[in-house]
């Protein structure tokens, strides 16, 4: 047994030891209903804050004797459902996936996964071959937490959905963050934000302290596609004319996320993700794209990154992800490893999803290196 799988070992068995299990902040703890998930239930000890991480019978019992695991049993999928307290009686609901290999290394790897404004967390794990997000990254030895942020969801909703910003979004999500981490051993996490969840991992990864590296797909930044601009009108109306700053979806809405998805992929889809946003984000783009703002500001990334698009975009030119990849400074080195990774693999799953291929160019980043551009080899910028 490796010194790494030694230490994981070590906390697995102290945390069965302990008989419950509760996590700084988190007050509900809970197992998917899925036939590969087992765990214990837990409370959040609302005296001592005890930071203890919720681990399944079955995982401390098979960590007992790791090396004589077969591939099958490290790749099971546990999944569990957390709540996470943000102060004043505020929580975010979040999915954690994870496997006996993400126990296994060390240091611990985590990534939190941000869906687009208009989609909950569950769109990150879909039960279909080839799109469950969390179980790709879990079975290569990551913690993969999907979050709803602020106004989505099962998380806490504010009173106006216009109060939800990046900024704001970003500093709640932050707060999640340093919760799983204490929660699962984690250094520092890696984030994966789509859309307007991407615009909050790029302003979440201005703290090197926290985070690692920050992936992020389908971004608008400054300059829209002729679609976008024609079609402004009426969804910006349709937005910001929302009571109270939630807009409703409906089956139309993903026209353009759904265009050309199986059948089976759609049925999901429009079963599960059509619901009440928040609209303060949209706000934010709209007053960026059309009147100059300048709502999460790139600048300040302060950790190796990667920008997806796909080909067949809708909203945005390819000028424009180039732009946004220039104005992106980046201040930490990757490097790179000879096989694929946990996020080309996931993101390959994505863009089936969204219709679209993946293409472009990679390359290490340095302290004065710009974020590179649309890329299949994500190896390169996650490490």
């Amino acid at each position: 047994m490796s010194a790494s799988q030694s230490i994981s070992r070590f906390l697995l068995l102290m945390f069965a030891a302990t008989g419950s299990a509760c996590a700084a902040g988190a007050d509900d703890t809970a197992a998917v209903g899925s036939p590969e998930t087992s765990a214990s239930l837990s409370a959040e000890d609302e005296a001592t804050k005890s930071i203890i991480a919720p681990v399944p019978a079955d995982v401390s019992t098979a960590m007992a004797n790791p090396d004589s695991m077969s591939d099958d049993a490290l790749n099971r999928i546990f999944r569990l459902e957390h709540r996470i307290s943000v102060g004043h009686g505020q929580k975010i609901a979040v999915t954690e996936t994870f496997t006996i290999r993400s126990w296994l290394r060390w240091p611990h790897r985590a990534m939190m996964m941000i869906p687009a404004q208009g989609s909950n967390r569950s769109v990150y794990n879909i039960p279909i071959e080839g799109y469950d997000g969390g179980a790709i990254m879990a079975r290569d030895g990551f913690f993969a937490f999907t979050v709803d942020p602020p106004g989505t969801g099962d998380s806490y909703q504010p009173a106006n959905g216009l109060t939800v910003t990046y900024e704001s979004e970003a500093a709640t999500l932050s707060i999640v963050a340093d919760r799983l981490r204490e929660m699962r051993f984690v250094p520092r996490m890696d984030v994966w934000g789509e859309e307007l969840g991407g615009g909050a991992a790029m302003v979440m990864c201005g703290d090197a302290r926290r985070f690692r590296s920050c992936v992020a797909s389908s971004m608008l930044y400054k300059t829209a596609s002729d679609f976008f601009y024609q079609v402004a009108p009426f969804f910006e109306a349709f937005i910001l004319g929302s009571p109270d700053g939630y807009f409703q979806t409906f089956p139309e809405t993903y026209f353009n996320v759904l265009a050309g998805a199986s059948p089976d992929v759609r049925d999901w889809y429009l079963s599960t993700q059509i619901g009440r946003y928040a609209a303060g984000m949209y706000k934010q783009d709209f007053d960026r794209v059309l009147d100059g703002g300048n709502s999460y500001d790139p600048r300040g990334a302060a950790v190796p990154g990667l920008l997806l698009r796909g080909e067949n975009e809708t909203n945005n030119p390819i000028e424009d992800t180039q732009h946004l990849a220039r104005t992106t400074v980046l201040s930490a080195a990757g490097t790179p490893r000879s096989r694929s990774s946990p996020a080309e693999r996931i993101s390959s799953a994505w863009t089936r999803l969204r219709s679209v291929r993946v293409r472009g160019i990679s390359r290490r980043h340095s302290s004065t290196a710009r974020l590179p551009l649309i890329t299949t080899d994500i190896h390169r910028s996650i490490g």
